[in-house]
């Protein structure tokens, strides 16, 4: 089985960070976040990918050219941005099985991939699609998932009404014949896009069986936000190469300079050619080749070159 990713979009969430790079190309613990996806589906059993490639699509290409790999990996672009479904269909030619896997390249698993996939890929169901439980005020975000246990009767998008504290995690099994023959029959939402969510509401009310699986928690990559959430758990359950520098919950990549006296970390991923003067204090924060002055305190926080984003959340 493939497994296709999702990696077209421009990431208008994040439109200040992404005029100068791709959103999956954004690095923490000094790699792109679509390198922690595709090390996760390699622990699963993939070897080959499609990715489907659209905004600076040369970031993306030439760094899995020049990745060291069994993999192989394919590219298709992305023409016209019209939505998720969209995408599916450019890479069509070259899925050519029974069965595909599709993973969006701004949602991290924060799970045991390999068991998920593991019953997934072994029950019987038409669709297969991984959810997890999310917070209310967080449900306009990812859209929700009206279910009877562990099948899904409707599946929202983005900002629609909340039917269930059940959220999409980014992750679904479709049968090649029935995605491509549903997307055939759905219209363009009123966002102007086609939506993989339209493809299973169609199958659903066709009476296709689509069950979702639970995995404990996932990140929407998509906001400053969840660029700092996944930093956090990148730098607390991920190994590096022993060659970086590593201080407890602490990234920092080589080219960056450090001041004297700088007390960093918890939950600190600096990256890039970063530079931080002298007494400078962070906590739980990414700087992307960010500069801060003498004597900066920052938490929970986001520097991209000399912009400084705060947020203002507390995680249990």
């Amino acid at each position: 089985m493939k497994a296709i990713l999702l990696a077209a979009g421009k990431g208008e969430r994040l439109s200040t960070i992404t005029q100068n790079i791709c959103k999956p190309m954004i690095k923490i613990g000094g790699k792109p976040i679509i390198e922690y996806i595709v090390k996760d589906l390699e622990k699963c059993g993939f070897n080959e990918f499609i990715i489907v490639v659209g905004y600076k699509k040369e970031q993306i290409i030439n760094y899995f050219n020049h990745r060291n790999t069994s993999s192989k990996i394919h590219f298709v672009i992305q023409k016209e941005f019209k939505g998720t479904a969209n995408a599916i269909k450019s890479a069509k030619n070259l899925i050519n099985e029974k069965y595909f896997l599709v993973h969006l390249s701004d949602t991290l698993i924060i799970d045991d991939m390999k068991s998920l996939y593991k019953k997934m890929s072994l029950d019987n169901s038409d669709v297969k699609i991984l959810s997890s439980k999310v917070k209310k005020d967080k449900l306009h975000e990812v859209g929700s998932i009206k279910h009877n246990g562990s099948t899904v009767c409707k599946i929202n998008e983005k900002s629609e009404e909340n039917i269930s504290n059940l959220a999409w995690a980014g992750t679904a099994i479709f049968k090649f014949d029935l995605f491509f023959n549903a997307l055939k029959k759905i219209d363009i939402s009123s966002r102007g896009e086609y939506e993989i969510t339209d493809v299973i509401n169609y199958l659903i009310k066709k009476g296709f069986l689509i069950k979702q699986f639970q995995c404990k928690k996932f990140v929407d990559i998509g906001t400053i936000m969840g660029l700092v959430k996944c930093a956090k758990f990148i730098l607390e359950n991920k190994s590096f190469n022993k060659s970086t520098k590593i201080i407890n919950t602490v990234f920092i990549d080589k080219k960056s300079e450090i001041g004297k006296n700088c007390k960093i970390g918890p939950y600190v991923s600096i990256e890039g050619k970063s530079v931080l003067g002298n007494n400078v204090s962070l906590q739980n924060s990414i700087v992307m080749d960010g500069f801060l002055k003498d004597n900066t305190k920052l938490t929970n926080s986001f520097v991209f070159n000399d912009k400084i984003f705060k947020l203002n959340f507390s995680e249990k």
